[in-house]
């Protein structure tokens, strides 16, 4: 694990700073660490080395504020340690205006952004969720402060900590070829009979040149979209040999939004306004079941993706209707238009040929790929 500590200044001494030392001195056996107290020392590791873990020690710094944001641009997993500088005291007596034009320019913004804060003590830490700025805040005692944890305990306990950091932002972390392994492996479980292979053989290579600490990613993906069973029947069709992964027991923060566990529903509209309804009952009435399944499925994933709930599981459920039943595309079309979902689906077809491998023969309208498409695909690459 490689990790880059940043800090202002070092003052011998001092309780952060000799803090800091301590830790680096203890985790140096076990981990590559580094330290820099220079904002453009640090903006050059950060392009260089692209460290797992860039770990600030500062609040209220313009300097700290603007390598935060550097190494965001750069996809730098970042934790923020305030040092009870984020206090309510200090926050509102210590230079109050001061400090209040400081929280609007960066402050604010540098603490929500972060991937995680961690704090020495309990008390700090239920201080920081009171203030609600980020939620992702854990406690790893410091041996300066608590003679019952040893500098070794202390290094363990930060690298436990990290490495929930990086397993709470896995889909950042994901290559290209994992997100191909992925597509490949809906598509294989998505299969109702399978006569013949349908990947080609560098989509049958890639899976085969997957590492486990790339299963573990993609592992973790599939918890959180809730496909693992989709994903597991792909991968016993293709006979592969993968790690066991646990993906449920292992230790990350909890999504900032969380998605529905529930399948896609195919007969009930969630939105329950009566304006809708009754457009749904006139604009259908006539047609076969199959396209009213799917106006009906449409109308859902616009009302997940409004409440920000969408997952990849509601999107598999939708190219499974469209993959394998039958119904008239023409009349389709003319529903969808009327309705005003041409576009909604013209966009989710643009995302399921990239996601789960939908064919050109498969789509009833012509994809779409804009703007709107590519906000949809960040509900489900979180």
């Amino acid at each position: 694990m490689n990790i880059l500590h940043y800090i202002p200044k070092i003052t011998q001494g001092e309780l952060v700073s000799d803090g800091l030392l301590t830790l680096v001195a203890a985790m140096k056996e076990v981990a590559d660490v580094q330290v820099v107290t220079q904002r453009k020392e640090a903006e050059t590791l950060l392009k260089e080395q692209h460290p797992d873990i860039f770990h600030i020690h500062a609040c209220w710094s313009r300097e700290a504020a603007r390598v935060a944001k550097q190494a965001y641009k750069e996809g730098v997993a970042i934790v923020i340690s305030p040092h009870w500088q984020l206090e309510q005291y200090i926050r509102m007596r210590e230079q109050h205006i001061c400090k209040v034009c400081k929280t609007a320019l960066y402050q604010y913004k540098m603490i929500h952004r972060a991937d995680a804060l961690q704090v020495s003590t309990d008390l700090e830490r239920d201080n920081l969720l009171f203030l609600g700025w980020n939620k992702r805040c854990t406690t790893v005692p410091s041996s300066l402060l608590n003679k019952n944890v040893s500098y070794q305990q202390m290094a363990e306990t930060m690298l436990v900590f990290y490495q929930k950091v990086i397993d709470s932002r896995y889909y950042k972390l994901m290559t290209a070829m994992e997100k191909e392994a992925v597509s490949s492996l809906l598509h294989v479980g998505k299969e109702k009979d399978m006569i013949r292979n349908p990947l080609t053989s560098d989509q049958i290579l890639n899976l085969r040149d997957i590492k486990p600490v790339q299963w573990r990613r993609i592992m973790l993906y599939a918890d959180d979209e809730y496909i693992r069973n989709i994903l597991d029947v792909g991968i016993s069709r293709m006979q592969l040999t993968i790690p066991t992964i646990d993906a449920a027991s292992i230790d990350r923060f909890p999504r900032r939004k969380k998605k529905s566990s529930e399948p896609l529903e195919r007969k009930e509209l969630l939105n329950k306004k009566s304006s809708l309804q009754d457009k749904l009952k006139w604009e259908t009435e006539g047609v076969d079941d199959v396209i009213k399944t799917i106006c009906i499925m449409l109308l859902n994933i616009k009302y997940h993706i409004q409440k920000r709930t969408l997952s990849m599981r509601h999107l598999t459920e939708f190219y499974e209707v469209l993959r394998h039943e039958d119904y008239d595309e023409d009349k389709l079309q003319e529903v969808l238009k009327y309705m005003k979902l041409k576009d909604l689906a013209s966009r989710l077809i643009q995302i399921l040929s990239n996601t789960v491998l939908l064919e050109e023969g498969f789509m009833p309208i012509t994809p779409l790929d804009d703007k709107k498409t590519h906000r949809i695909k960040q509900l489900i690459i979180h």
